[in-house]
């Protein structure tokens, strides 16, 4: 699987340790955040919604913030930038999705 995040993602990505949660709108380039957290914290869905929402609110337009989305939420160990990608895309594995409506 891929995502298609912007080139500041990479940068974001970097910053990331293994254990912190990359998190990222399905089907809506750019939408995406790094959630950080310590090594064995557990994070609860609520939490996950918010920042779900917080990307819906920053990541996507007034016209497009209703309705239905998927969180895909994945440990930044299992994302990777596409090699030679100009557009900063990315492939990930392990990832869970959880269900944001607006």
């Amino acid at each position: 699987r891929h995502s298609f995040p912007t080139r500041r993602s990479s940068d974001l990505l970097r910053k990331a340790r293994a254990w912190d949660y990359w998190l990222h709108l399905k089907d809506y380039p750019s939408a995406h955040a790094i959630l950080f957290r310590e090594k064995n914290q557990v994070v609860s869905p609520e939490l996950f919604r918010q920042v779900g929402l917080w990307i819906v609110s920053e990541g996507l337009s007034a016209s497009q913030q209703s309705g239905d989305f998927d969180l895909l939420i994945c440990e930044s160990r299992f994302v990777r930038p596409i090699k030679g990608d100009k557009l900063g895309r990315v492939h990930y594995s392990n990832e869970r999705i959880q269900r944001l409506r607006s």
